[in-house]
């Protein structure tokens, strides 16, 4: 879920490579601080009614607030620039479920993979 992603990544960072929310609001995040330097996929429809948008746009503001770095907003994954660690996937879809068009399509996959955790 979206919710435990915010929050275990921002109890246990240096576990994670990347993390990908999907709709899912921040709450129980401890720190958004430890959370700047990890790359973000969110995933978010944006006319959805059971998780608010506007949570997630909150999320994305006080990341922005912490680091020189700005998120790039898609609406379809199949135009998202890997080349941003920073990214919000904000569809149109009404319904609550974003996971479905994330999880069934392979540039979600290719979008995780090349990133690697560095424990140096």
């Amino acid at each position: 879920s979206g919710h435990g992603t915010w929050e275990l990544a921002s109890r246990i960072p240096d576990t994670f490579a990347d993390i990908a929310p999907i709709t899912g609001d921040s709450h129980g995040t401890t720190s958004y601080n430890t959370l700047t330097e990890l790359p973000i996929l969110i995933a978010h429809n944006n006319k959805g009614q059971n998780v608010a948008y506007q949570s997630t746009v909150k999320s994305i503001n006080k990341i922005e607030e912490l680091t020189s770095k700005k998120f790039k907003v898609f609406n379809t994954i199949d135009k998202i620039d890997n080349r941003n660690s920073l990214i919000l996937l904000a569809d149109e879809i009404k319904d609550h479920n974003t996971w479905t068009a994330a999880y069934s399509n392979v540039n979600f996959y290719k979008r995780l993979l090349p990133f690697e955790i560095n424990n140096t």
